[in-house]
């Protein structure tokens, strides 16, 4: 077990002490999705995306290999004063340490990690599965902000894509990649951003011009997740662009 395979008194050190999730990843910049979001270009065809993220697969992999180092050192070893023949004792402090760790969500963003990368190794729109990972992650952040309520969103800042809140753009796009493929119609709020949205860069969507109607619109978003058209038109295409934007709004 981690707690026995180091020297007594030593301490590990971690290779990305928050690269991959937990408490300790709260770090925008951090976010697993933006190093698989570095290895694409979301603004090129498919089939450009997969050659590039054939390139960058062997650093990915190394990146995780790495992590699972950052995974183990989340259990402090038994210190050097702990007696070494009180056997009830050491799975005491074992179990101890265990619940206090973040070994189980380290351990959790670890599987996750490898889940997506076996997942990108398998898809022929790799741009596509990363924007909605990332989606979802800054609909997480955006929670963590307290912006969970319509009415929260509403009094956040910025403004951005015809007037709306930013927080509230991001969290209905992320809900139309989320349920794009429901049996039910999409709520008004996910209508009235991807009016704005699709307005705001119609070619993105396919389009010559915005859907004429509530109706038109409705029958575009249930053809497929719009994640990557979502971020382009947000200006959201590298690591740099959304830690900017992700840190801008407020509630």
């Amino acid at each position: 077990m981690v707690a026995t395979s180091t020297p007594r008194g030593s301490r590990r050190r971690s290779p990305h002490p928050s690269r991959y999730g937990s408490s300790m990843a709260l770090a925008v910049e951090k976010w697993y999705e933006l190093d698989l979001l570095d290895s694409v270009d979301i603004t090129k065809d498919p089939e450009a995306e997969v050659a590039q993220l054939q390139a960058q697969m062997p650093k990915l992999q190394t990146a995780l290999a790495e992590a699972r180092q950052w995974v183990a050192s989340a259990i402090e070893p038994v210190p050097a004063w702990h007696p070494t023949d009180d056997t009830y004792d050491d799975q005491y402090y074992f179990l101890r340490a265990w619940r206090e760790s973040t070994v189980g969500p380290r351990t959790a963003a670890m599987k996750q990690a490898q889940e997506q990368l076996a997942a990108l190794q398998r898809s022929d729109d790799p741009g596509r599965l990363i924007a909605g990972w990332l989606l979802s992650r800054i609909h997480g952040h955006l929670k963590d902000l307290g912006l969970e309520l319509p009415e929260a969103r509403r009094e956040s800042a910025p403004s951005s894509i015809g007037g709306l809140p930013l927080a509230e753009i991001i969290w209905q796009v992320r809900n139309q990649v989320q349920h794009f493929n429901d049996v039910r119609d999409f709520k008004p709020p996910v209508l009235r951003v991807f009016r704005s949205m699709v307005a705001q860069g119609p070619s993105l969507f396919g389009l010559t011009s915005p859907p004429a109607d509530d109706t038109a619109l409705e029958q575009l978003l249930k053809k497929r997740s719009w994640a990557p058209e979502s971020l382009q038109v947000l200006g959201w295409i590298d690591r740099s662009a959304v830690v900017a934007g992700v840190r801008s709004i407020v509630p």
